[in-house]
């Protein structure tokens, strides 16, 4: 069985910590510069956050986009707790396309 690092993957999952998330998120991207483990989960929780704000934004110009809004933070908090999660596993999880791009930026 693998050593499981917790340290590691606490700094991992920390970087998911909703509505901060883009904060902590950044400064650990910025601040760990060899752990490819952290820079990926950083990186990933930018772009969920980018995303959640992007979509919050939008449906803010909506008609409906009050009663929408909250029902997409609580998609994407479900998105935050299962990332945030699957760090503090010390696993790698993809989710579509964003992740794909993280991992390429981190390379």
């Amino acid at each position: 069985m693998a050593r499981v690092d917790t340290n590691r993957n606490l700094v991992a999952a920390i970087a998911y910590i909703p509505l901060l998330s883009i904060l902590t998120s950044v400064a650990i991207f910025f601040v760990e510069k060899e752990d490819k483990f952290i820079r990926f989960h950083a990186l990933q929780a930018i772009l969920i956050s980018v995303g959640y704000f992007a979509v919050s934004i939008a449906l803010g110009k909506l008609p409906f986009g009050s009663s929408a809004n909250g029902l997409v933070f609580l998609g994407f908090l479900a998105i935050w707790l299962f990332s945030m999660y699957k760090a503090w596993l010390g696993e790698v999880f993809k989710w579509p396309v964003i992740g794909d791009w993280a991992e390429k930026k981190i390379r």
